[in-house]
């Protein structure tokens, strides 16, 4: 049965006393879990967005599928974004508990992802169409972290692109060095999608 799995931040600020090591054998650990994950077409992470998926796993947060964007010339969206979903849990069609847990678990992580928004942004002044936000992704409460919420497609450009990969490569620094090791084991899971399937 799907249980609570008590969903901590750890983005507090690191104390001096923390060795750093500890932080970077944590971060080389996610790492090599995050390069062997593949989609169902065989697909790896894309190398632009990887960073941003071990910062948000080790941050436990539950990636279930990323994008480093892509030029317009290219399939694919012009800004990165990553969805946050905690992994199906069995039987949730079948059974209204598990369904509303698995939905909690869910919003639960959308909140602690507008409170770290709000932190990062707070004396951050960026562009609304580079700014990092939360779009609802169904009715399960996942959601996607991205750049901006429609298209334009006349709008669009790949200097923009640039902007938006550089504006998530920022909040994954921002997540890593907050990062801050604990007994709190960070979110694994064997399932992650490109946005390319």
């Amino acid at each position: 049965m799907f249980k609570e799995s008590g969903f901590k931040p750890k983005f507090d600020k690191i104390e001096s006393t923390e060795p750093i090591l500890e932080k970077d054998q944590a971060w080389d650990k996610m790492r090599k879990e995050v390069e062997k994950l593949e989609d169902a077409l065989g697909e790896k992470i894309e190398q632009n967005i990887i960073e941003t998926v071990i910062a948000l796993r080790l941050n436990n947060f539950s990636t279930f599928q990323s994008c480093g964007g892509h030029p317009k010339t290219e399939t694919g969206t012009p800004y990165p974004w990553v969805i946050i979903q905690k992994e199906e849990p069995e039987k949730w069609q079948e059974n209204e508990s598990v369904l509303n847990e698995w939905k909690e678990e869910n919003e639960k992580q959308q909140r602690v992802m507008k409170e770290t928004l709000d932190r990062f942004y707070k004396d951050r002044k960026v562009e609304e169409n580079i700014k990092l936000k939360i779009v609802q992704q169904g009715i399960f409460g996942s959601f996607r972290l991205q750049s901006f919420d429609s298209l334009d497609d006349d709008k669009e450009s790949d200097e923009l692109l640039i902007e938006r990969r550089r504006e998530m490569k920022i909040f994954t620094e921002y997540l890593k060095n907050n990062l801050k090791t604990n007994k709190n084991e960070p979110t694994t899971s064997s399932r992650h999608n490109t946005g390319r399937v």
